[in-house]
C-alpha cells in the first residue's frame, strides 16, 4: 500500500514540475517572439546580421534592430552610434534555439545562403525558437512567429 501511495504523491509532484516547466518555457518562447514581431515589423529591409545566424532589420527612420543567438542566451542589438545589446530570454537550445527561414514578396521561400542580395529580396522571415525545459530530461518547447516587414521598400 505504502508503493501506492508514493507513486500517487510522485506522479502528482512530476506532474506539477513539468506544467510549470512547460509553462515557464512557453511565456519566455511568446515574450521573445512578441518582442521581435514588434520590432521588425515596421522595418524596411532585412540586411546581413552583424552576428552569425541572426536576422537584422532596417528602418526608414532609426537604427537597425538585430536578435542573435550567444550560447543559450536571445539577445538584441540596437546598432546605434552607441549600441546597446539586451537579453530577451536565456534557456535556449545550444546552436539550435534560434532559427530563421525568408521569404520573397510573392511568399516564397528564399533558398539558403542568405547573401546581400537575397537578404534585400527578403519581405518576411519565420523566426523560431527552442527554449529548453528547466528540467533537461523534460524535453523544450519550439515557436515559430512570421514577421513581414510593413514598409518593405522595392
Amino acid at each position: 500500500m505504502s508503493g501506492g501511495v508514493f507513486t500517487l504523491f510522485y506522479s502528482n509532484n512530476f506532474g506539477a514540475v513539468l506544467s510549470g516547466d512547460q509553462s515557464s518555457a512557453m511565456a519566455y518562447a511568446q515574450t521573445a517572439l512578441r518582442g521581435a514581431a514588434i520590432d521588425f515589423r515596421t522595418g524596411s529591409a532585412f540586411a546581413a546580421p552583424a552576428n552569425t545566424g541572426g536576422v537584422r532589420a532596417t528602418f526608414p527612420s532609426g537604427s537597425p534592430i538585430e536578435y542573435y543567438q550567444s550560447g543559450t542566451t536571445l539577445y538584441k542589438l540596437v546598432a546605434s552610434a552607441t549600441p546597446t545589446t539586451t537579453t530577451v530570454v536565456t534557456g535556449l537550445a545550444a546552436g539550435t534555439g534560434l532559427s530563421l527561414k525568408y521569404y520573397d514578396n510573392s511568399m516564397n521561400a528564399i533558398a539558403g545562403p542568405m547573401t546581400i542580395t537575397t537578404y534585400a529580396q527578403a519581405a518576411a522571415v519565420d523566426i523560431t525558437v527552442i527554449i529548453n525545459f528547466a528540467h533537461p530530461s523534460f524535453g523544450n518547447v519550439k515557436r515559430t512567429t512570421r514577421v513581414v516587414l510593413r514598409n518593405k521598400t522595392s
